[in-house]
């Protein structure tokens, strides 16, 4: 509502004073004249009868007019108003405010007052004045007075009212006529979109809609004609009543401005009544448009039908009153029907400890919905499994559907059967499905050689090797049934396939007997398997055996048939070797040769080269027999003559057999004579021409006139100088280094590991001697007190490694650290341990431990902070190692990084940046602080891990580790 103005316009000078007035009457005030009784008028909302304005006048005078006698006109105030006499608002926009002004004059001959402005027949209230109500303006003659007119349309019905001017001039009541009306044609828009005013819809179809369920469309009826026009939307309604088809409106009737409800610049473009702007449309706090009517249609179906309804909007568009724009409204309910195929599932045959599968498909042929909670069998436990391809519950969409894959693994003999029962929602179907199962117990192949073991199935192979061109083999298998007792395997088809199957046969070609299971091999069937190589192809013959039976797991077995074709053909270099004359004792003794070699196609199998009739020949191959040549390959053969008697002659012969069985062995020929050599001690003798030229055995070399063991102390290797002799110990030698060696003598140990060191370096041998009687026990001196070749090993270790007596190095891993004594606020906490790294404990050793800084005292000043100071050191650190010192979070998962906080080093050194770590060289003492802040009022207890590391010595000698805990 527009704040009312009120205009006012500067009156007259004041001219004559108003009449006094009467005393009110108390049972007759008034504001118009029809207020009081007949006979009365209402003056200053006083009903009172009114008083004649009737007199008379004498006059006497004197004079050239003579007498004279007359009566005088009366003077009153006339109130009339300006421009006209009737006041026409017009309308733009519902709950817009439109102004008028008007002017009161008086025109009269006298004063008159205005004592009240009313508005009549105003019943709407949708008119108002200012001023308004009983007033006391004085008018003089001519004088004037404003008076604002307000109109508000809230409907689009057209708007009258009279505003009365109740004065004392004459007549006392001036009427003046108030009307508005909208001048605009309104035109009805009836969209289901809330920023589009065209097409109108006609037609609404809401689709398929599961019975019990519902669906609701919304149109937002508008107007949108002229910008000067109002729509009044009169009722909505649905018929027939009956059908699931209703519709909800608020608010009716209800007038509409012409709609301008979008905003593309956002919601400053909406009016007062828009709360958002949403895809540019000025929307309530419902979320409806501005200036709209939304009309909600809903579906609600009780049954599988198609329903329709009429939805009717009653207007006044076009400036035609009780229009009707209908909207056809169409439906149908629809429901979930389940398809079940098949039915029933039979299993004809299945074996025992084997698993049949077979689908059941369920499928939505509906219109709605189907939820299948799940799928189980009447009987829980037994033969049959259920798998759906999707875990339940599943709601299945029209025209969906779910495959349950039904298992059948019978656990013995005989006949199964179960139901398997569906459990829906949204349909009225109660199927199940009848499962049918035989089983019998399952057979096993097997298959065995000739020689009785068996050819593994996964990659059964019957090779026949090489086989020369036109000879046949013939390899024999046995087929039995490993299955359990009562089991029966048969045989369904035999085949030979493959691209060389014509070269291979099988006999007999079908097997009728069923097998029963087998023991020791028996019932068996017999298959002869033939090879019959006829071409040379320089290929393998390749073919596949299939054998075909009612084992489950082995419906058909393929056994790799192979073989190849061949003929070598042998060819022996030279099959007659003289040596000639050789004296005895020759070193070497004298070789001749001869080759052999295979001039045809495919391998040669030299099986044999036999030893000559004659001892004094040896004979050796180049390759160990028997020996296999590929095609234009050759092997050597040596013959050595070593005679034994001189002046003798010796003939003799040898044979080389093969595989080529076109050809016999061949027979090589040997002969040759004997001189001699005197012998040597230690020297092997050669004859070089006629001369005997002598050299020192294997293991001797020549130290003068005489041929020395090599292995000698006193001439090692194959120098002629003795190793030195070095203390406790006894000397050796190594002769293929030429290299003197050392052992310490029984009770003798090398402590300083220079025993063994090269003959131009210094050796104190072996320089600590054992006594036998007594031996001491183990002490931490470096020293091997017991005897037994190890120093300071077997010490018990401290108790922080000891693990409460339950073994060693329990405390050198960061995620299992020995728990240290709590260290209160201002004391010291020390511990004393050492580091360990001999095997006897396992190996090296790092200490870790688990420590606590307690807090003794919260209290302190509201407001303050608190500071502490953790002071880590390492002591005592034995001569000769280097140990590291390092804090790390009080976590499994990141023990093995520092705290990245505040630490300071001291001691003479700093730690990396931020990290709390001492790693000073040698055996320096180690040590850092850690500062950190506190929270006034709660406990800043402080847990860490602390790791003791050897870098390098180390031996059983404590250290001491301490830590300080303050306040700062």
């Amino acid at each position: 509502m527009a704040t009312m103005v009120s205009v006012l316009v500067a009156l007259g000078a004041c001219q004559d004073e108003v009449p006094a007035t009467p005393d009110p009457d108390p049972d007759g005030s008034c504001v118009l004249d029809s207020d009081c009784a007949a006979g009365q008028v209402c003056t200053r909302n006083i009903c009172a009868v009114p008083v004649g304005g009737e007199g008379e006048g004498e006059g006497e005078g004197e004079g050239e007019g003579g007498e004279g006698e007359g009566e005088g006109e009366p003077l009153i105030g006339v109130l009339t108003v300006l421009p006209d006499p009737a006041v026409e608002f017009g309308a733009i926009r519902l709950g817009s405010v439109v102004e008028r002004v008007i002017t009161l004059k008086n025109t009269g001959t006298a004063p008159l007052t205005v004592l009240s402005v009313v508005i009549d027949d105003n019943e709407e209230g949708t008119f108002q004045s200012d001023p308004s109500g009983s007033q006391n303006i004085v008018l003089p003659v001519d004088g004037e007075m404003g008076v604002l007119l307000l109109h508000t349309p809230d409907d689009g019905i057209p708007n009258s009212a009279e505003l009365k001017v109740l004065h004392t001039g004459e007549g006392q009541l001036l009427s003046i006529p108030l009307f508005a009306e909208f001048k605009g044609v309104s035109t009805l828009s009836v969209t289901d979109v809330p920023g589009e005013l065209e097409p109108n819809v006609s037609v609404v179809d809401l689709g398929d809609v599961p019975t019990g369920e519902s669906r609701s469309l919304t149109l937002f009826v508008r107007n949108d004609g002229a910008a000067d026009s109002a729509l009044t939307i009169a009722s909505v309604s649905a018929l027939p009543q009956n059908v699931g088809i209703s519709v909800s409106v608020a608010g009716l009737p209800r007038s509409l401005s012409s709609w301008n409800g979008t905003c593309p610049s956002g919601l400053s473009a909406c009016g007062p009544t828009a709360i958002a702007c949403t895809d540019d449309v000025c929307v309530d706090g419902a979320g409806v448009p501005v200036d709209t009517v939304a009309v909600t249609i809903t579906f609600s179906p009780t049954t599988a039908a198609a329903s329709e309804a009429v939805v009717s909007i009653r207007h006044d568009g076009n400036g035609i009153a009780d229009s009707v724009h209908d909207v056809s409204v169409r439906g149908r309910g629809v429901v979930g029907q389940l398809e079940i195929d098949p039915p029933q599932v039979t299993f004809d045959e299945v074996f025992v400890g084997s698993t049949a599968t077979a689908t059941i498909r369920a499928r939505n042929i509906g219109g709605a919905g189907v939820t299948i909670d799940g799928a189980s069998l009447l009987i829980p436990t037994g033969a049959f499994n259920l798998t759906p391809d999707r875990p339940f519950p599943v709601t299945l969409a029209p025209g969906d559907e779910v495959v349950v894959t039904v298992a059948f693994t019978p656990p013995s003999n005989g006949q199964f059967n179960n139901v398997m029962v569906w459990d829906l929602a949204g349909t009225t179907q109660d199927p199940q499905n009848i499962l049918l199962g035989n089983a019998r117990l399952a057979p096993s192949i097997g298959l065995y050689d000739e020689v009785r073991d068996p050819i593994d199935l996964d990659n059964a192979t019957f090779p026949f090797g090489e086989l020369f061109v036109g000879r046949q083999s013939v390899r024999e298998l046995r087929l039995v049934n490993e299955g359990a007792p009562g089991s029966v395997l048969s045989v369904v088809n035999m085949a030979v396939e493959g691209p060389a199957a014509g070269r291979f046969a099988i006999s007999p070609s079908s097997f009728s007997t069923p097998l029963g299971s087998q023991q020791n091999l028996e019932p068996h069937l017999g298959l002869s398997v033939t090879y019959l190589p006829s071409v040379l192809t320089g290929i393998d013959d390749e073919a596949v055996l299939i054998i075909e039976t009612d084992d489950p797991a082995r419906p058909a077995v393929e056994v790799a048939l192979r073989g190849r074709a061949i003929r070598p053909v042998i060819v022996v270099s030279d099959t007659a070797l003289d040596f000639g004359q050789v004296l005895v004792g020759t070193t070497p003794s004298p070789t001749r040769t001869f080759s052999i070699r295979n001039d045809g196609v495919g391998p040669l199998v030299v099986t044999d080269v036999t030893a000559p009739v004659l001892g004094v020949y040896t004979r050796s191959t180049s390759l160990p027999m028997p020996a296999t040549l590929q095609p234009f390959a050759s092997m050597t053969v040596t013959l050595t003559y070593t005679p034994a008697i001189a002046n003798l002659v010796a003939s003799s012969s040898l044979e080389v057999r093969s595989s080529d069985l076109d050809r016999g062995p061949v027979t090589v020929t040997i002969t040759g004579s004997s001189g001699g050599c005197p012998p040597r001690t230690n020297a092997s003798v050669q004859v070089v021409g006629d001369q005997c030229v002598y050299s020192c055995n294997g293991g001797f070399h020549a130290c003068g006139d005489a041929c020395l063991s090599n292995t000698s102390p006193d001439s090692c290797g194959s120098s002629c100088t003795p190793c030195q002799n070095r203390a406790n110990s006894t000397r050796g030698c190594t002769a293929s280094t030429s290299t003197c060696t050392y052992t310490c003598d029984a009770d003798a140990r090398d402590l300083n590991n220079t025993l063994n060191a090269p003959q131009n370096l210094s050796s104190d041998g072996c320089e600590y001697e054992c006594p036998v009687f007594p031996t001491q026990t183990e002490q931490c001196n470096a020293l091997d007190d017991d005897c037994d070749g190890l120093a300071d090993e077997g010490l018990p270790a401290d108790a922080f490694d000891r693990g409460a007596g339950n073994g060693v190095n329990t405390n050198d891993v960061c995620t299992s650290p020995s728990t240290a004594p709590n260290v209160p606020e201002g004391g010291t906490g020390t511990i004393t341990a050492n580091i360990y790294p001999m095997p006897s404990i396992g190996g090296d050793d790092e200490d870790w431990y688990r420590v606590t800084v307690k807090e003794e005292s919260n209290v302190c000043f509201p407001g303050s902070g608190e500071d502490f100071r953790i002071t880590m050191r390492l002591l005592d650190i034995p001569a000769g190692s280097n140990y590291d010192l390092s804090i790390h979070p009080d976590n499994n998962s990141e023990c093995a990084s520092l705290i990245f906080i505040n630490c300071g080093g001291f001691l003479g050194t700093a730690p990396a940046q931020n990290q709390c770590r001492s790693a000073r060289g040698g055996n320096a003492d180690e040590g850092f602080h850690l500062d950190y802040d506190g929270t006034c009022g709660s406990n800043d207890d402080f847990t860490f891990r602390v790791r003791v590391r050897r870098v390098t010595g180390g031996s059983c000698g404590n250290y001491r580790l301490t830590t300080q805990f303050e306040q700062r």
